[in-house]
Formats: structure tokens, sequence, C-alpha cells
């Protein structure tokens, strides 16, 4: 987990605000109706945090992996359930050792430790969770989800000063008004906007390396969508497979 001081945040914020890209991109989010400088970088969530933090965030391609199946939890469900039933019979007597401590501990029928309701409680969490379910872990790029959040943030922001927008895209990330035509923006760049404060980010945190370019921000988010939808998909392939 990314851990910064908070004086490094203000520190790189300062630089940012002052620096010949970021003051022009601050400034044109401003007549836009997006005021970045009065957002102390400190505060919670704060997205002047989050632009200061950028460059430092790992960038690692998106992808997802289905979790392998848990072959064995059927049958110890189907062994906890068996002990449970047998307690409740009185021809039969359960034992059970409990191997912590230095003796061990013998436990009878009866006992809370193995009580018949105990135990069917565990087997119905585990056929739950382990078997009921399917499970895909899709891993994130942080740097391009930061990214993301950001230029949301603007282009919801700058909305709002935008007339008679509907709430979707056209081609090419143009947004559209009610009336089928390209909205007016007042000539506000969303993608310039960003790429200089981008640029003013990477200096602020003096990496030498570059802000990745709006080429490769495109292919990362198409990339973060992909890997997305991949996860959900294997989830639901798993889910027919089992319906045949």
């Amino acid at each position: 987990m990314l851990k910064i001081r908070a004086e490094e945040v203000e520190r790189r914020w300062h630089r940012i605000r002052y620096s010949s890209d970021g003051a022009a991109a601050l400034n044109a989010l401003l007549a836009a109706g997006c005021n970045l400088s009065s957002v102390s970088p400190t505060q919670r969530n704060s997205i002047t945090g989050l632009i200061a933090v950028i460059p430092s965030l790992p960038r690692r391609k998106a992808g997802s992996a289905a979790q392998p199946r848990f072959k064995a939890v059927p049958a110890i469900v189907r062994q906890l359930r068996q002990l449970a039933d047998a307690q409740e019979n009185g021809d039969l007597l359960v034992e059970a050792m409990d191997r912590k401590g230095s003796g061990g501990t013998i436990y009878l029928t009866g006992a809370a430790e193995i009580a018949p309701k105990r135990l069917r409680e565990v087997a119905a969490v585990l056929e739950d969770l382990l078997v009921m379910k399917r499970w895909v872990v899709t891993r994130i790029n942080p740097q391009q989800a930061a990214i993301a959040t950001l230029r949301w943030h603007i282009r919801h922001r700058t909305r709002e000063h935008t007339a008679n927008l509907a709430d979707i895209e056209g081609p090419s990330g143009i947004v559209w008004a009610a009336s089928g035509r390209p909205a007016r923006t007042h000539g506000f760049d969303l993608d310039e906007t960003l790429r200089k404060l981008l640029r003013a980010a990477w200096r602020a945190a003096e990496r030498t390396d570059g802000p990745p370019s709006g080429e490769a921000i495109r292919k990362a988010e198409v990339r973060e969508r992909a890997a997305r939808v991949t996860g959900r998909s294997k989830l639901r392939r798993d889910d027919a497979r089992r319906k045949i």
C-alpha cells in the first residue's frame, strides 16, 4: 500500500499549482467550472492529493484469474453433517480430540465445541462460500485507475457548465447534447488539460520517466475494462456449464 507523508503531498501540490503546465490546467478548469485550487491535498479522498500521488502509484498490467475449485470441500461438508447426525443418534458415541495444548482435550457427544448445531453452521458456511460460489480475482492498474478517477471527476464537474447535456458519449469520447449535436465545451479540452496536469505532477514528483501518453492512457483504459469484463464472463461461463 502506497504511503506518502502529508508534507510531501503538500509539497508536490504546491509545485504543481505554480508550474507552467499546472497553472494553465488549473486556470482552464476554473474557467470550465471546476475549481481545484481551493481543495486541500491532505483532505480525505482529496482529488488534488490524488493528482499529487499519481506518479508514485504502481503501473502494472490489468488482468483476471479464475480461482481453482475447492474440490475437497463437498466431502468435508458431507462429513460435518454426518458427524452432526451421528451425535443425534442415541446408539452412537461421537468423540473428538482437540490437539491444541500440551495434552489435548477430548470432547464427548453433547459438548458445545462439537455440538450438531455448530457443525451444521460450519458446513453451511463452507458450502455457501466454497461450493456454491465461483471466485475470480481481477488485478487492476492502480495508476490507471487513479487517472480514470481524475478524468471522471473533471468531466463530471465541467459537465455542469455545458448546456443541454445528456449522460451519454459519442465516438472518440465526444460529449453529445440532447439535440444530437456535439455539446459546446466553451473551448475546454479535457485531454489537453489532463496531459498538462499529469506532466506537472510527474515533474513535482521528480520522476525521470514521463507520464503516460494520451494513447497509452486510452489503451490502458481498454485493458482495464476488458479485464473486468473477462472476470465477469468467467463467472458466467462457469455458471452456464453447471446448468448443462
